[in-house]
Protein backbone atom coordinates (compact mmCIF):
# COMPACT_ATOMS: atom_id res chain seq x y z
CA UNK A 1 0.00 0.00 0.00
CA UNK A 2 1.53 3.27 -1.01
CA UNK A 3 1.12 6.08 1.72
CA UNK A 4 2.04 9.71 1.58
CA UNK A 5 4.14 11.35 4.18
CA UNK A 6 2.27 13.00 6.88
CA UNK A 7 4.34 16.25 7.58
CA UNK A 8 5.34 18.32 4.84
CA UNK A 9 8.84 18.23 5.16
CA UNK A 10 8.72 14.53 3.82
CA UNK A 11 7.30 15.71 0.43
CA UNK A 12 8.56 17.03 -2.93
CA UNK A 13 8.66 20.54 -3.12
CA UNK A 14 5.88 20.99 -5.82
CA UNK A 15 3.73 19.39 -3.59
CA UNK A 16 4.38 21.33 -0.79
CA UNK A 17 3.15 24.58 -2.87
CA UNK A 18 0.48 22.19 -3.51
CA UNK A 19 -0.12 21.54 -0.21
CA UNK A 20 -0.25 24.87 0.79
CA UNK A 21 -2.37 26.24 -1.86
CA UNK A 22 -4.77 23.77 -0.62
CA UNK A 23 -4.75 24.90 2.61
CA UNK A 24 -5.64 28.70 1.82
CA UNK A 25 -8.27 27.37 -0.64
CA UNK A 26 -9.84 25.48 2.16
CA UNK A 27 -9.28 28.26 4.72
CA UNK A 28 -11.13 30.83 2.30
CA UNK A 29 -14.08 28.47 1.85
CA UNK A 30 -14.71 28.12 5.47
CA UNK A 31 -14.36 31.91 5.66
CA UNK A 32 -17.04 32.40 2.86
CA UNK A 33 -19.46 29.03 4.40
CA UNK A 34 -19.65 31.66 7.90
CA UNK A 35 -18.05 28.60 9.47
CA UNK A 36 -15.64 31.24 11.03
CA UNK A 37 -16.75 34.43 12.06
CA UNK A 38 -14.58 37.74 12.99
CA UNK A 39 -13.87 37.88 16.52
CA UNK A 40 -14.44 41.69 17.58
CA UNK A 41 -12.49 42.51 21.26
CA UNK A 42 -12.08 45.90 23.41
CA UNK A 43 -9.25 46.32 24.99
CA UNK A 44 -9.80 48.15 27.93
CA UNK A 45 -8.24 49.91 31.01
CA UNK A 46 -9.43 47.18 33.09
CA UNK A 47 -7.50 44.68 31.03
CA UNK A 48 -4.35 46.63 31.59
CA UNK A 49 -4.52 46.49 35.49
CA UNK A 50 -4.92 43.05 35.13
CA UNK A 51 -2.33 42.56 32.98
CA UNK A 52 0.38 44.96 35.41
CA UNK A 53 -0.53 42.14 37.91
CA UNK A 54 -0.51 39.19 36.29
CA UNK A 55 2.24 36.34 37.67
CA UNK A 56 4.93 35.44 35.18
CA UNK A 57 7.10 33.24 35.95
CA UNK A 58 9.75 30.66 34.32
CA UNK A 59 9.00 26.88 33.39
CA UNK A 60 11.53 24.48 33.32
CA UNK A 61 9.69 21.40 31.69
CA UNK A 62 11.12 20.97 27.98
CA UNK A 63 13.46 23.38 26.98
CA UNK A 64 11.64 25.93 29.72
CA UNK A 65 9.62 29.14 28.63
CA UNK A 66 7.76 31.93 30.16
CA UNK A 67 4.58 31.38 31.67
CA UNK A 68 1.53 32.62 33.71
CA UNK A 69 0.61 30.86 36.78
CA UNK A 70 -2.77 29.29 35.68
CA UNK A 71 -3.47 28.23 39.47
CA UNK A 72 -2.63 32.04 40.91
CA UNK A 73 -2.52 34.26 37.92
CA UNK A 74 -2.51 37.64 39.83
CA UNK A 75 -0.85 36.40 42.91
CA UNK A 76 -3.51 33.93 44.80
CA UNK A 77 -5.23 31.52 44.46
CA UNK A 78 -8.50 33.37 44.76
CA UNK A 79 -8.86 34.82 41.21
CA UNK A 80 -12.21 36.64 41.40
CA UNK A 81 -10.66 38.27 44.84
CA UNK A 82 -7.85 38.89 43.54
CA UNK A 83 -9.28 40.32 40.33
CA UNK A 84 -11.65 42.78 42.49
CA UNK A 85 -8.85 43.96 44.72
CA UNK A 86 -6.58 45.39 40.72
CA UNK A 87 -10.17 46.73 39.73
CA UNK A 88 -10.64 48.38 43.05
CA UNK A 89 -14.35 46.66 44.14
CA UNK A 90 -15.19 48.02 47.72
CA UNK A 91 -14.76 45.68 50.31
CA UNK A 92 -17.91 45.48 52.61
CA UNK A 93 -17.98 44.59 56.29
CA UNK A 94 -19.90 42.43 58.12
CA UNK A 95 -19.77 42.02 62.06
CA UNK A 96 -16.06 43.69 61.66
CA UNK A 97 -15.02 41.28 58.81
CA UNK A 98 -13.48 42.91 55.75
CA UNK A 99 -14.91 40.64 52.46
CA UNK A 100 -15.71 40.95 48.95
CA UNK A 101 -19.27 40.74 47.63
CA UNK A 102 -20.08 40.79 44.10
CA UNK A 103 -23.06 41.26 42.14
CA UNK A 104 -24.65 38.84 39.52
CA UNK A 105 -22.70 40.90 36.90
CA UNK A 106 -19.47 41.17 38.46
CA UNK A 107 -19.63 37.69 38.64
CA UNK A 108 -20.31 37.24 35.11
CA UNK A 109 -18.44 40.30 34.03
CA UNK A 110 -15.09 39.17 35.99
CA UNK A 111 -14.46 35.14 34.47
CA UNK A 112 -15.42 36.77 30.78
CA UNK A 113 -12.42 39.30 31.98
CA UNK A 114 -9.85 37.10 32.83
CA UNK A 115 -10.81 34.59 29.60
CA UNK A 116 -10.28 37.96 27.45
CA UNK A 117 -6.93 38.00 28.62
CA UNK A 118 -5.73 35.80 26.05
CA UNK A 119 -6.37 38.29 23.38
CA UNK A 120 -4.96 41.20 25.67
CA UNK A 121 -1.25 38.83 25.21
CA UNK A 122 -2.21 38.02 21.95
CA UNK A 123 -2.73 41.81 20.51
CA UNK A 124 0.62 42.80 22.29
CA UNK A 125 2.86 40.30 21.53
CA UNK A 126 1.15 41.31 17.82
CA UNK A 127 1.81 45.39 18.13
CA UNK A 128 4.00 45.08 20.72
CA UNK A 129 2.34 47.51 22.82
CA UNK A 130 -0.93 47.31 24.60
CA UNK A 131 -3.17 49.91 23.69
CA UNK A 132 -6.33 50.22 24.63
CA UNK A 133 -9.16 50.37 21.87
CA UNK A 134 -10.69 47.93 19.75
CA UNK A 135 -10.12 45.19 17.99
CA UNK A 136 -10.64 42.47 15.36
CA UNK A 137 -9.77 39.05 13.87
CA UNK A 138 -10.86 36.83 11.08
CA UNK A 139 -8.53 33.55 12.78
CA UNK A 140 -9.99 31.58 15.22
CA UNK A 141 -8.76 33.05 18.18
CA UNK A 142 -9.03 29.27 20.21
CA UNK A 143 -7.06 27.06 17.77
CA UNK A 144 -4.56 29.94 16.22
CA UNK A 145 -1.57 30.47 18.03
CA UNK A 146 -0.61 33.57 16.37
CA UNK A 147 -4.32 35.25 15.27
CA UNK A 148 -3.45 38.38 13.22
CA UNK A 149 -5.62 41.25 14.95
CA UNK A 150 -6.47 44.71 13.37
CA UNK A 151 -7.44 47.86 15.38
CA UNK A 152 -10.16 49.51 14.22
Amino acid sequence: MDQKPRYAYNLPFDEVIELIGSQQERKRKIMKSGLVTKTKFKLTGDHLSLLRELSVGWSDSSFGAPEICSKRPYGNSSVLWDMGKILGIERKTDKGRDYLEFSDTQTEIMPQLHREMQYVLQIGFQFCVFDIGEYETEDNVTWTSHPTWKKL
